[in-house]
């Protein structure tokens, strides 16, 4: 089973309107020099910035701790199979539209361009790193089959896995503090929203203060989360059980 990243179709088409990307740049600190206006410390230099935006969903981390508090990191994985014939994809899933489960570990699977089908979830409640991906991606493998029996010894061609962020109250949450806007806690439903949000910020940072649809909502912090989301392992077989007797 191969590991591999999504296509950066994103960063392509920024790229195309002249947005400069950066990579192997950590932000290690935000030092506010006055309004909106910081040094942006990373690990290659100083930059600094008219306006920062934190959109770094589960990737957060502790550069802001009071979007820490309130936002879990959760991993969540991906595994794709082999080119599927046209036969079989009109057997398991004949309208090939995008489908989800309602559980709380949910799966959530499409067929490809390429006749693939790409299936995922949650798996496990763990830290996203090659050997974590892998082992998530042999259990999405036996949740795939247990769904569609007929690609049983169908070969898996593609694996990976990434953070997703999640809110107490599983909402978005979008606003300013400290001079830093933010959008982040999509919650599993970024696809959709931070596409529109990633609208509505730019807006925002060019001086529209009645487009965020967000700002009504308080965001309270996560109980007993100050760093690495401790209660995620317990909390993967409490959701589980709900799931079956629900």
């Amino acid at each position: 089973m191969a590991t591999s990243d999504p296509a950066p179709v994103m960063s392509t088409a920024a790229t195309r309107r002249g947005v400069s990307i950066h990579e192997d740049c950590e932000v290690t600190e935000l030092r506010r020099v006055a309004g909106r206006a910081h040094d942006v410390h990373t690990s290659v230099g100083v930059v600094r910035a008219d306006q920062v935006v934190v959109a770094t969903s589960g990737y957060t981390g502790r550069l802001t701790p009071w979007l820490q508090r309130r936002i879990v990191p959760i991993g969540s994985y991906v595994i794709v199979t082999e080119p599927l014939s046209d036969e079989l994809i009109d057997d398991i899933m004949p309208t090939r539209r995008v489908a989800a489960d309602t559980n709380r570990v949910c799966y959530y699977f499409r067929i490809t361009p390429d006749n693939r089908l790409l299936f995922g979830g949650r798996a496990r409640f763990a830290v996203t790193v090659k050997e974590s991906d892998a082992r998530s991606g042999r259990i999405l493998r036996r949740g795939m089959t247990e769904i569609f029996p007929q690609l049983t010894g169908t070969r898996i061609e593609y694996c990976w896995g990434g953070l997703v962020d999640m809110s107490l109250d599983q909402m978005v949450h979008a606003g300013e503090r400290d001079g830093v806007l933010y959008s982040v806690g999509y919650s599993g439903h970024g696809v959709q929203m931070a596409t529109h949000m990633g609208s509505v910020m730019a807006q925002m940072v060019g001086g529209a203060s009645d487009v965020n649809p967000w700002g009504s909502l308080t965001f309270f912090p996560m109980p007993g989360h100050f760093g690495p989301p401790w209660f995620l392992p317990p909390a993967a077989p409490l959701f589980k059980f709900l799931d079956k007797v629900s």
